[in-house]
């Protein structure tokens, strides 16, 4: 396998700190990968010793399974799992936490189901998970010293259900995802035989997504870590699009703060888009302040230009996207190669009637937020397996490879995947950015996640808005402009 420079110097990093930002489409997965396989094969260092922490167990499985078939029995001994799996694990040796005291996800949605029912007004499902990622953010905004409004609730209101919630996790004896990151660090803090032996244990430690956490997994982390600091951490905070859960770009600000001595690499060298997507995702992201200088390459050849298509209104625009995608199809395009990315869930149902309508297949999933109390989450115990996760892994990817029709998604379901062909409907104002960002910092994320959305695409980008919409005017978005100033 052929690397770039900057591949290759972050894959050789040996001990200390390390800050590997890395861009979409870079390679990041096969720098991890062959990192731990250096540190085992050229520095000596036992499998059992290193730690992979990722944020979804489908992440974690496929980077098992790939080091498994690149390298065999070098890649056995690694622990490959998310924050909470492996998190739990320890909980489990040392206080013999079992899967029936954490919480699952149904019963903790029924849970706050009656909660809510104490209080003058009535959520819906939707609003029930929205209120959990609250109630998850509020878990941690309070373990920092911060407070947190409510979108749903006033502040009397979250503190009500929030105390009630905590209350009957403490007298049930039971703890949800969440606090198994507050348990952990505080069994690290008291208890040093313990902490000395997980450090002996997990001498080197990579982080993957490291832009998607949050301050207490950092924290926690960087006592993991300490003394020796072999802490290596790889992510874009170009890409960091979960500030619902407490995670920001500041994180990855703080590391370089944190570890002013750590190796720092780029990897810049895109494989996966045309120039001219790279050129007009950049001239978007660089509006941005709060980041790391960065300009992305490619070797890739020209492709077409970013196209922007204005509607009349919103049926019209389902319409034209309609019919070029089932141009694309006729000229060969697999479906699956083929994606509709959009900011919110609510603007899925109009998309696909239009799609389905024009005789175009649509593969709509339903979408659930990974890690740190969003979506439904896996037993503790699930990813103990390791050929069973890698197998799991590998059934999944078959199973998309052989489901026919186009997808479609929301921009943060679409993290991590990447098509031929992606159309970016209704990009307005009020939808991107979404009408809920306010402060400075907030826009800035939307424009990180729209960041996101464009670079998923190859060779064809296609962005469109419609002058009418919801029965209501609407306006460009700014991020339109910015791409063409």
């Amino acid at each position: 396998m052929q690397w770039n420079d900057a591949q290759i110097r972050a894959i050789q990093v040996n001990k200390g700190p390390a800050l590997i930002l890395a861009g979409p489409g870079s390679g990041k997965t096969t720098v991890i990968v062959h990192r731990v396989q250096n540190l085992i094969r050229s520095y000596g260092v036992s499998p059992e010793n290193i730690l992979v922490l990722t944020f979804t167990r489908a992440a974690a499985a496929q980077m098992r399974q790939r080091a498994v078939q690149l390298f065999g029995k070098d890649a056995e001994g690694v622990t490959y799992g998310t924050f909470h799996s492996v998190f739990y694990r320890i909980l489990k040796q040392e206080w013999n936490i079992s899967e029936d005291r954490v919480i699952t996800q149904e019963k903790k949605m029924e849970l706050l189901r009656q909660i809510t029912a104490l209080i003058p007004r009535g959520l819906s499902d939707g609003q029930l998970k929205k209120l959990e990622e609250e109630i998850g953010l509020l878990r941690r905004r309070t373990a920092e010293g911060k407070s947190l409004s409510s979108e749903l609730l006033t502040e009397q209101e979250l503190r009500f259900v929030f105390d009630v919630y905590v209350g009957w996790l403490r007298r049930y004896d039971m703890v949800d995802y969440d606090e198994m990151i507050d348990r952990t660090k505080d069994l690290l803090l008291g208890n040093e035989k313990s902490r000395l032996a997980w450090r002996e244990r997990y001498k080197y430690i990579l982080v993957d997504e490291f832009q998607d956490i949050d301050r207490q997994q950092y924290e926690l982390v960087r006592l993991l870590a300490h003394p020796a600091d072999n802490l290596f951490v790889v992510g874009d905070d170009d890409q960091s699009i979960y500030g619902f859960r407490g995670a920001g770009t500041g994180i990855v600000q703080d590391f370089a703060k944190d570890y002013p001595k750590a190796a720092r690499v780029l990897l810049a060298q895109n494989y996966r888009s045309t120039p001219q997507i790279l050129y007009a995702a950049g001239q978007v992201i660089q509006n941005n302040r709060k980041r790391f200088a960065k300009k992305l390459v490619t070797k890739n050849p020209d492709g077409p230009r970013v196209q922007i298509r204005i509607y009349e209104d919103a049926a019209g625009e389902a319409i034209g996207m309609a019919a070029e995608i089932k141009k694309m199809l006729q000229a060969g395009v697999p479906s699956r190669e083929i994606a509709v990315l959009v900011r919110v869930n609510a603007q899925k149902k109009s998309l696909a009637l239009a799609l389905k309508k024009a005789g175009i297949e649509v593969q709509e999933e339903e979408e659930e937020r990974e890690e740190g109390g969003q979506g439904a989450a896996a037993k503790p115990g699930q990813d103990k397996s390791r050929s069973a996760a890698a197998k799991s892994a590998g059934e999944e990817n078959a199973q998309d490879a052989d489901r026919s029709g186009i997808r479609l998604l929301t921009m943060h379901g679409a993290k991590g995947l990447e098509f031929d062909k992606v159309f970016l409907p209704n990009v307005c104002e009020g939808l991107n950015p979404y009408r809920r960002a306010k402060t400075g910092e907030e826009i800035e994320e939307e424009r990180r996640l729209f960041y996101v959305a464009m670079t998923r695409a190859k060779t064809g980008l296609v962005i469109s808005w419609p002058k009418n919409m919801w029965n209501r005017s609407q306006e460009a978005s700014r991020f339109i402009r910015e791409m063409t100033d």
